[in-house]
């Protein structure tokens, strides 16, 4: 046991001793983006903004924050569980769920599941040629309460930037995956391939009443 607990003592230093690594190569990175046209004074505040919110910038795909504001609940009232089978897919196909799937449970987004639910998976093939993973969620969502939370306008989201002078953007990293599921309504968003039946421990795509919630 003492052994044990060095050993994952090391690792957890390495662990950080890496990630502190990276995050000097992020900033590093992020300083050498800052604008040309900013005084001395101002590239310093810039500088010293990024360093104190270093830990708000991923520094891969693996690296997802948690929202702990909000959480998603799916209302099915008093509709049954859907099962349903997965659907056909080549051995090529088949490799590139698997692979997804393997990707999604090492960030924690995805858990494996025993729920009476499932809905089958689909791939999307993108203009470069990569695979988009989706679940057919068409079945859950047609048994789900609809809410009625208020999505902006694009006109009413444009027309507050009048009078602005500065402009930025930013961008989540797999922002939906970031929004947990409450525990209770986690099998409902069961998901079944060739190999195994899975749940999302946070949100997902082509879910109905999602964008309500991470609008919120």
């Amino acid at each position: 046991n003492g052994r044990n607990s060095r050993n994952s003592n090391i690792d957890a230093s390495v662990n950080n001793q890496d990630a502190d690594a990276e995050k000097k190569e992020l900033l590093k990175h992020l300083e050498g983006r800052i604008g040309e046209n900013l005084t001395k004074e101002e590239k310093e505040k810039t500088v010293k903004i990024l360093k104190q919110f270093a830990h708000c910038f991923a520094l891969n795909e693996d690296d997802l924050g948690y929202c702990s504001v909000v959480k998603h609940d799916i209302n099915t009232a008093k509709a049954r569980p859907i099962h349903q089978l997965p659907y056909k897919s080549g051995w090529k196909e088949r490799a590139v769920i698997q692979d997804q799937v393997e990707g999604m449970l090492r960030r924690r987004v995805v858990e494996p599941s025993d729920s009476p639910w499932s809905s089958p998976v689909v791939l999307v093939k993108k203009k470069d040629g990569t695979w988009r993973f989706c679940v057919d969620y068409r079945k859950l969502n047609s048994v789900t309460v609809k809410d009625s939370y208020p999505l902006p306008r694009i006109a009413d989201t444009l027309s507050r930037l009048e009078g602005a002078i500065f402009f930025s953007s930013k961008d989540l990293q797999s922002g939906y995956h970031q929004v947990p599921v409450i525990d209770s309504d986690r099998p409902k968003t069961a998901f079944i391939t060739a190999d195994g039946l899975y749940q999302f421990r946070t949100l997902p795509f082509s879910l109905t009443n999602v964008p309500g919630t991470f609008q919120s």
